[in-house]
């Protein structure tokens, strides 16, 4: 097949992460794959190495809705069997190129409802509605569509768990130190954007009050988004205890190095669709403190995973606080946890993507 991907960067986020991982893969069983995309980032050496074919489009301003003519033409040089469109600029944008141009258009869904409240949302669901198909990496964000009464080629492909065996020390001298006493200290690490979906000021709040109970534990941020300087603020502010003790870092693609390191990964999103840290965390053998909410539980239960309300930070502290007393039990949820995420392979998602594309490509052509 013919395949065109549409994502507006090669950021940090997972679902620029997924879709890496999957191009590489459609690649590799021989498909034709052609990625459209504005900005670079963090995964261009992985797209740039995938073997897929990359468009880079130009805009002429920031928001330049003649991308959907430059669009409008790649497409109809290129006469794709299937686009797909990844968040909102492209589902926009893509999604109406490749209406006027007739192929058929599968959006990808990466959220869930409560994260829809602005007006680019409003325009990116009333066009959705004519997508040939909704994949949702979430039955929450398949349940967001189905209540708008999109009944017709819906699925949930989940996200695709994929960790890289990387056990060379750091470059960082920062992080490498952080790390590097691991039978003493106790490494508490959250990675995901610096936004108010992720819960951070709450997440930031609880670590302060574990840390201020436990001279022994630190506390360790990975990511960019646009809390970040609110967050660097409030740790200024600190006390110098409690503030040599946390650190705000950026995005690191050695996630998994520290996850191996971390006594425990905490988790307290307001919303999610199919989170990429936490099947990493959970792949690795880290244990896990998660807000309680449906897409975290979709996976993993009472079995796999400590739980607390997103909405209050000392049940969050307290969580973390029970986690790091019973390291026994700990270990033993750890290991049901990667156990329960053990099916959700590269291969397996591939084999789902596979199949939807060719099932709309077959349909186009009868």
């Amino acid at each position: 097949m013919r395949i065109l991907e549409c994502i507006w960067s090669f950021g940090g986020g997972g679902a620029e992460r997924q879709l890496s991982l999957l191009v590489r893969e459609l690649v590799r069983r021989g498909h034709d794959v052609h990625v459209a995309y504005v900005l670079g980032g963090i995964h261009e050496d992985a797209f740039l190495s995938s073997g897929a074919v990359l468009h880079r489009l130009r805009p002429r301003m920031r928001y330049d809705a003649t991308l959907v003519v430059d669009l409008i033409l790649l497409m109809r040089r290129l006469r794709p069997d299937v686009v797909q469109t990844w968040l909102t600029q492209m589902d926009i944008l893509a999604g109406t190129a490749a209406k006027v141009s007739g192929i058929p258009w599968v959006l990808s869904e990466r959220a869930s409802a409560g994260v829809y409240h602005d007006l680019m949302s409003r325009v990116r669901s009333r066009l959705g509605m004519h997508a040939a198909s909704i994949v949702a990496n979430s039955e929450g964000g398949l349940d967001y569509w189905r209540g708008l009464e999109f009944n017709r080629n819906g699925y949930v492909v989940r996200n695709a768990v994929f960790v890289q065996d990387q056990d060379a020390p750091v470059s960082d001298p920062e992080l490498h130190g952080w790390f590097s006493d691991c039978g003493n200290i106790e490494h508490i690490t959250f990675a995901g954007r610096y936004d108010s979906e992720k819960n951070v000021g709450r997440l930031l709040s609880a670590f302060i009050m574990v840390l201020s109970e436990r001279p022994q534990a630190n506390a360790v941020m990975f990511g960019e988004g646009p809390l970040k300087a609110q967050l660097l603020a409030r740790r200024r502010a600190l006390d110098e205890s409690i503030r040599s003790r946390i650190l705000i870092h950026g995005y690191t693609d050695r996630l998994p190095y520290f996850l191996r390191r971390s006594s425990v990964f905490v988790s307290v999103s307001l919303f999610e669709g199919h989170p990429n840290t936490v099947l990493e965390a959970a792949t690795v053998g880290c244990p896990l403190v998660l807000s309680d909410i449906s897409a975290h539980r979709e996976f993993l239960n009472d079995e796999s995973a400590w739980w607390a309300s997103a909405t209050d930070e000392g049940a969050i502290a307290e969580a973390i606080v029970g986690s790091l007393d019973n390291k026994e039990e700990s270990t033993r949820k750890a290991g049901v946890a990667r156990r329960q995420v053990e099916c959700f392979t590269i291969a397996a998602c591939a084999d789902r993507y596979e199949k939807i594309y060719g099932s709309l490509m077959n349909r186009r052509k009868g």
